[in-house]
């Protein structure tokens, strides 16, 4: 079992070294500033920091070099820069009112963007996602929560591309990824094996173009992921407000 803590801090030290990477402080192929000075600098333990970087050479987005370094890799993953949310989400998130209010805008969203998803979704996509979810199944195995929990919130930012709209791939960007669901997973029995098979049903749809399947399963898979995470951050059941569903049996 992972302390809820420390895994928060892990996330926000890989948001930091994103942003970093975003901004371009940080050059494809230049070396990063030692473990410990990056440790020293963000006000972590290195160990919190060695976490985050093996998190991100597993992504290939960093090189660890024994002897020589931490390296921003060339050709690092651009989608994992466009997903993975902003540090301030961490505090803001811990608010039962503004948590509620967030996973509003994913079951509003996200069932429109699975729909476009099937019908728009290009052989290249799909062959992305079905890559995406045979990794979820190998992380649930070698129990690798946190990288589980990043190719989640992968496969929700390509079924964002896939819809074709990029204003609606924005929009997720900017209210529907958050970093609740990361908190749960480790702490909340079954929550990977179930969370998989969701993911594993809305690909099918999503293979099979099937727009309306595609929508009822993300809708589904949503509201499920807030109920398990209300439950688990905030201790309460979640209640969406009257209108946000279309049935107001929840």
């Amino acid at each position: 079992m992972h302390d809820i803590s420390k895994s928060t801090v892990v996330y926000d030290v890989i948001g930091r070294i994103l942003a970093l990477i975003k901004t371009g402080t940080i050059k494809p192929g230049g070396r990063l500033p030692s473990e410990r000075s990056l440790a020293e600098s963000f006000g972590v333990s290195r160990g919190s920091m060695r976490s985050a970087t093996k998190l991100l050479a597993y992504h290939k987005v960093l090189e660890i070099r024994r002897g020589s370094g931490i390296y921003l890799l060339p050709n690092f993953p651009d989608s994992l820069l466009e997903s993975f949310p902003s540090v301030d989400t961490y505090t803001r998130d811990r608010d039962p009112i503004l948590f509620t209010q967030r996973n509003e805008c994913r079951v509003i969203i996200e069932p429109t963007i699975a729909r476009l998803a099937a019908i728009y979704i290009t052989p290249e996509q799909l062959e992305k996602l079905e890559s995406i979810v045979g990794k979820m199944e190998a992380l649930i195995q070698s129990q690798s929560y946190s990288g589980y929990a990043i190719e989640d919130l992968n496969f929700h930012n390509s079924c964002a591309k896939a819809s074709g709209n990029p204003y609606l791939h924005r929009m997720f960007g900017e209210y529907c990824t958050n970093v609740d669901f990361f908190m749960a997973f480790g702490k909340t029995p079954k929550l990977e094996e179930e969370s998989y098979l969701q993911h594993k049903e809305i690909f099918g749809a999503l293979r099979y173009h099937d727009p309306a399947k595609a929508e009822y399963l993300m809708r589904e898979h949503v509201i499920y992921s807030q109920r398990k995470n209300a439950t688990f951050l905030h201790r309460d059941s979640p209640v969406f407000r009257p209108g946000v569903l279309y049935s107001e049996v929840y």
